[in-house]
């Protein structure tokens, strides 16, 4: 079994890049969604003429929803947050990997090293197939000697 990996931030560069565009494209209409519910709900408030009660029930409502909307909209970031370290780690890691496996190659040159990825990343089938080439490359150094 192959042991986990110890940095969920493999590739900076790559990772925060995956971060952001995830967090800004289910935020955004977070927010709008948001801000719309909160504008009909003032638009009431506001437009309430018959009763004061009526209209310090809405005014509660609006304030309840706002806590709500605030909290929930926190809850879901943070979530959002640590959901999309978690996937871009199953993406990059492996490719991170790789490139560290590849530099140790060539630096011994010893093409009888296999790549093995963990369980559930992604890759697996380009590992096999650079793992083939590996192969190819050290039947081809073994004939040349």
């Amino acid at each position: 079994m192959i042991n986990k990996r110890k940095q969920l931030i493999s590739i900076p560069n790559i990772q925060y890049k995956f971060i952001i565009f995830i967090f800004i494209s289910l935020c955004i209409p977070s927010i709008i969604i948001s801000f719309w519910c909160y504008s009909i709900l003032h638009a009431l408030v506001s437009h309430a003429e018959s009763t004061e009660i009526l209209r310090s029930a809405l005014i509660l409502g609006v304030r309840k929803i706002t806590i709500v909307i605030l909290i929930g909209f926190s809850l879901i970031s943070s979530l959002l947050f640590y959901w999309s370290i978690i996937f871009s780690n199953r993406i990059v890691g492996p490719i991170y990997r790789l490139e560290k496996e590849i530099e140790e190659i060539i630096a011994t040159n010893n093409f009888k090293r296999r790549l093995r990825f963990r369980k559930h990343d992604s890759f697996q089938s380009l590992a096999a197939q650079i793992n083939h080439l590996l192969e190819a490359l050290s039947s081809q150094s073994a004939n040349q000697k």
